[in-house]
């Protein structure tokens, strides 16, 4: 079975448990969540993407609070979507399909954004390529840091491993050859962090702010657990 369809047949059986597995009080998503709401404000956009909306908690959030923006969401899994479509939200606003191959045009939606999602997926380079194609002022992504987490020992451990050997062999060593983890709390996740991807980003985009989510960091590589961060797309 490919890691796609082991992440999918964990969601289809877990989905109901999903919202008191994963979302806490002011957890690391709500946060960012918070961060994005007071750029929204003086951001003046119309129309907001959720890649891999998952429950729908990010759409909810920004459709109460932000009803001159017109938010959609596309989701993998239709189990997870129906929990979506019943806090309210219609079928209409959230879309099932891959965020590796969005169906959605060029520069469609103001802003993009993935709140705990490219930990999850293969190939992460590919869906933040996707989500800049659709794309048309702005991203946000909240999402781990495997570099900030853990103990000092660890995060040393796998800072030194990057340096030395790469991104990609970090990923097998952690998982021992296997290259994701599969868990009872959180399904099929790989290795990541944002950190990884801020070059792609940078070549697209200026980076209007990035912050720890999940406690204090002085340096958020080194220490952060958890990181947000906004990117606008340079004009063409």
């Amino acid at each position: 079975m490919k890691d796609t369809d082991l992440l999918k047949d964990y969601y289809r059986k877990t989905a109901h448990l999903y919202d008191s597995l994963q979302i806490h009080n002011r957890d690391e998503h709500h946060i960012a969540l918070l961060f994005l709401s007071g750029y929204l404000l003086d951001l003046g956009v119309k129309s907001l993407l959720d890649v891999g909306t998952g429950t729908g908690r990010a759409l909810a959030f920004l459709q109460q609070n932000f009803q001159d923006i017109n938010v959609k969401g596309i989701e993998l899994v239709p189990e997870l979507r129906e929990i979506a479509l019943s806090k309210g939200l219609s079928p209409q606003q959230i879309d099932l399909g891959s965020a590796e191959n969005l169906p959605y045009n060029n520069n469609q939606f103001d802003v993009v954004t993935a709140f705990g999602v490219l930990h999850h997926v293969q190939n992460p380079s590919r869906v933040i390529q996707e989500m800049l194609r659709v794309s048309n002022k702005y991203i946000y992504i909240s999402d781990h840091n495997i570099y900030g987490w853990g103990s000092p020992l660890t995060k040393f451990v796998k800072q030194s491993i990057r340096q030395i050997l790469g991104q990609v062999a970090l990923k097998y060593v952690m998982t021992h050859g296997k290259g994701y983890h599969s868990t009872d709390y959180d399904g099929i996740f790989y290795p990541f962090s944002v950190c990884d991807y801020l070059p792609l980003l940078k070549r697209n985009c200026h980076i209007e702010f990035m912050v720890s989510t999940k406690g204090f960091a002085n340096s958020l590589y080194r220490e952060a657990s958890h990181i947000a961060v906004l990117a606008s797309k340079y004009n063409d």
